[in-house]
């Protein structure tokens, strides 16, 4: 009777060893599955990010440097600007002629929202900063737009 004790304990470590192999097995598949499938993200976002500037042709540095004379007054330190002789009305304006495309204006939205936050921007004064320049726009300008609806 030992031996055939001892047989069916040998019997149940070596079936107990090859589980934990098929278990080591599936830990090491779904560790390769999680790489692959973050190495895919990645991918298809790298190629999202090259379809988008590839239709945009504007960037966020063309937007922010446009812009850039107009902080004082977005962040609530300066008077209104005027639509004469004035270098942050003539941003808004550059900026405004080069988004003369959907993807140009969904980018410079972008571009916008990202920066609002940053430069602690007063919403009241980008609201009002297009029309103090002499322009309208087809949206209102909110920190939570979704840039996408942009036409």
């Amino acid at each position: 009777m030992a031996g055939a004790e001892g047989e069916r304990w040998v019997g149940l470590a070596t079936d107990f060893s090859e589980g934990s192999r098929a278990a080591i097995s599936l830990k090491e598949k779904s560790a390769a599955m999680k790489t692959t499938s973050s190495g895919i993200a990645v991918v298809l976002l790298v190629a999202m990010l090259a379809v988008q500037s590839a239709v945009a042709d504007i960037s966020c540095s063309d937007v922010l440097n446009d812009l850039s004379p107009c902080l004082p007054f977005l962040q609530g330190k300066a008077a209104k600007p005027s639509e004469s002789n004035n270098q942050c009305c003539d941003g808004v304006r550059t900026l405004y002629a080069a988004a003369d495309t959907r993807p140009d204006r969904q980018a410079t939205c972008r571009c916008l929202k990202a920066a609002y936050v940053q430069v602690h921007a007063v919403l009241s004064a980008a609201q009002e900063l297009p029309g103090d320049c002499g322009l309208s726009l087809s949206y209102n300008i909110t920190p939570d737009i979704d840039c996408d609806k942009i036409e």
